[in-house]
């Protein structure tokens, strides 16, 4: 199985997210769209949020602009699941425990699903955009090779 991990290139997330912080280097990752603001009102939590344009940390809600494609196994994706679930009751206030296992389920699966698409080592950004309706939001991605520098990763 994949996953999604935080790649920093330079200190530019730091800058970036300096509200909700930027995720560190290898931190594990979901698609995020579960801290997703109404795109189409352009109502946002707080000015630039950036949220149509990065993926969110599992334990703590830091936003990161590019992730890798990393294999994870089983014992370790649902780890991820209890940790996004614990983020939703203690951060988000979900209203209950099995309402927030549900949601972490359902954003876990999505970035599992995802990750499937791609090669092992390669990184992804993402834009979200509405559809042509304006009904729901979109998610696009873009697949790049890993950059190298001899044999350490940039």
């Amino acid at each position: 199985m994949k996953f999604l991990q935080a790649v920093r290139l330079d200190s530019s997330d730091a800058a970036l997210y300096k509200r909700e912080g930027a995720a560190e280097e290898g931190e594990w990752l979901v698609a995020g769209g579960h801290a997703v603001c109404d795109i189409a009102s352009g109502e946002h939590f707080f000015p630039q949020c950036r949220c149509a344009s990065s993926f969110v940390a599992l334990a703590n809600g830091r936003r990161c602009t590019i992730a890798e494609i990393a294999d994870i196994d089983l014992a370790t994706l649902a780890a991820h699941i209890e940790t996004l679930a614990q983020y939703f009751l203690d951060s988000l206030g979900a209203p209950s425990r099995e309402a927030a296992l549900r949601v972490a389920k359902e954003e876990v699966r999505y970035t599992a699903d995802l990750c499937e698409t791609f090669s092992p080592e390669i990184w992804i950004t993402v834009a979200r955009t509405l559809n042509d309706t304006g009904d729901a939001v979109q998610e696009h991605y873009r697949a790049y090779d890993r950059l190298m520098i001899g044999t350490h990763k940039l």
